[in-house]
């Protein structure tokens, strides 16, 4: 597991010279997780520009003299201070000074120590002196001073500048610039991440303590919601690398198919709105829970639909957890009607899987020499051979009907039948779950109405038969839940019975 840091071969006179400056290759391109494709292209090439003559600190976890050895080495000291309660991956970044000057002037000499800021002794570091250092002229310097050639186009794009070269044929893709400052200590709010347990054992020890002491980088990106202009974004970039560098094929497999499937599929109808980040970081999260072993040819279908359903339960809740740092959540301010279309769509492609890999194949350029579908095309191929595809119908036909609000009774009698038919006896676990989770939400509709009715009765009942056949019934919390519901619902019925 290595990190590519690329820099000049002699120490830059200039610090300021954007182009010997230190950087390192992030993103998608650099973690492997990226796919090729012939259309709507996008960056998937980052590379983060460290100021070598900068430096974060958190002053609460120096050590004894380190900050007079930052002084002594010349660079130029920022202090995080953690003022977002909310949102704790964003910060602000200052500095003292007893210095008279404008914020741009406090850029530039802050970016080359060879101006020789003042920076006033802890002792007199008073409010007075404390200098919040903005993300936006930082920013701004950085493309102003960015060396573009006359074949180049500049955009900004989040934290970074996006660089398009329309005749380099060495540059087929977009490639994003994002300049940033090094934090050489963990941050606080990040503390959980080093010490939870994790059911899987990953990452292991060794990664966790290898990202730890690499630190982490302050990028310019305030929080969507954010009024206050000063705010910088904790960035786990190069964690992101080294953890991806970590997966086995099988894994990074499960994740590029998903990341596929929402480019082609549910981008195209909400662009702008589920980024591939948020796909990864809930991929890590499943990762935690799921051992590597578990990534196998054979059982990719069986990840890939698990992975599937943490995506659905995480859009439906409106919560997905920043996975370096806690209590932070990633998307509470999408608009929650957008999210419940997304979960819809996402719920019709489950049904039709096999056209919507076979679409994606056709999209992406050269996926099938990777041979990253094959696995699941495999697993739907051998579905045809029994009830998966059936049982999925009915599934689906209960689903459209609880949507409505009608005909429970129908739904009933349509799952009856499903069972005497015994379709379930050949069909896979996935597309029986699929009914489980149909009859449990028809099971909810009618107790909104009435809990202690026949029909939940039947529905809980349905859902028990279900388990049994399909040998769900250790420790299933669902097959326990029906289990419950069908006898207090029963002993209620009877008590009634027999009082009238």
């Amino acid at each position: 597991m290595s990190l590519h840091i690329f820099k000049s071969n002699s120490t830059p006179k200039d610090p300021t010279n954007i182009e010997r400056l230190h950087y390192i290759a992030t993103g998608s391109s650099a973690e492997d997780l990226y796919l090729p494709f012939t259309t709507n292209i996008q960056s998937d090439i980052d590379r983060m520009f460290e100021f070598p003559n900068m430096i974060v600190i958190d002053r609460e976890q120096l050590l004894p003299n380190q900050f007079e050895t930052y002084r002594q080495l010349k660079l130029g000291i920022l202090s995080l201070e953690y003022s977002n309660k909310k949102y704790p991956c964003y910060v602000k970044l200052y500095f003292y000074s007893s210095c008279d000057h404008t914020m741009k002037k406090y850029k530039q000499l802050l970016i080359n120590p060879e101006n020789k800021l003042q920076i006033t002794e802890s002792k007199v570091e008073s409010n007075e002196n404390r200098k919040y250092f903005s993300p936006d002229d930082f920013l701004a310097w950085f493309e102003r001073n960015w060396p573009s050639e006359a074949n180049e186009l500049i955009q900004r794009h989040g934290p970074s500048l996006c660089l398009t070269t329309a005749n380099d044929p060495n540059l087929p893709l977009p490639m994003d610039h994002v300049p940033s400052f090094r934090c050489y200590c963990w941050p606080k709010p990040a503390t959980s991440w080093v010490i939870r347990l994790r059911k899987s054992d990953w990452p292991n020890k060794d990664l966790i303590d290898k990202i730890v002491s690499f630190g982490c980088h302050l990028v310019v990106l305030p929080h969507p919601l954010s009024v206050d202009k000063n705010e910088w974004r904790l960035s786990f970039s190069v964690a992101e690398v080294l953890l991806a560098q970590s997966l086995n094929d099988y894994q990074k497999k499960c994740y590029l198919i998903m990341k596929a499937i929402f480019k082609v599929h549910i981008n195209s109808d909400y662009p702008d709105t589920i980024c591939s980040y948020y796909l990864k970081t809930i991929f890590y999260w499943f990762c935690e829970t799921t051992r590597k072993e578990q990534f196998t040819y054979e059982t990719l279908y069986d990840r890939f639909i698990d992975y599937a359903d943490l995506i659905v339960e995480c859009f439906r809740e409106k919560y997905i957890e920043h996975y370096f740092v806690s209590n932070h959540n990633l998307i509470d301010h999408m608009d929650e009607h957008i999210l419940m279309k997304i979960v819809d769509k996402f719920s019709e492609i489950k049904m039709n899987l096999l056209n919507i890999i076979e679409k994606c194949e056709q999209y992406y350029y050269e996926t099938n020499r990777f041979l990253r579908f094959s696995p699941i095309i495999d697993e739907l191929d051998k579905s045809t051979d029994d009830n998966t595809c059936i049982i999925v119908y009915y599934a689906s036909f209960i689903q459209a009907l609880v949507l409505q609000q009608r005909s429970i009774d129908y739904s009933l009698l349509v799952t009856s039948e499903c069972m005497d038919r015994n379709y379930l006896a050949k069909c896979s676990d996935n597309a029986a779950k699929y009914l489980i989770n149909a009859v449990g939400t028809l099971a909810n509709l009618i107790a909104d109405t009435d809990e202690c009715s026949l029909q939940f009765l039947k529905a809980n009942d349905i859902i028990i038969k279900i388990c049994e056949v399909k040998l769900f019934t250790n420790n299933d919390k669902t097959y326990e839940t029906a289990k419950k519901n069908y006898d207090e619902v029963k002993t209620k019925l009877e008590t009634l019975n027999t009082n009238s």
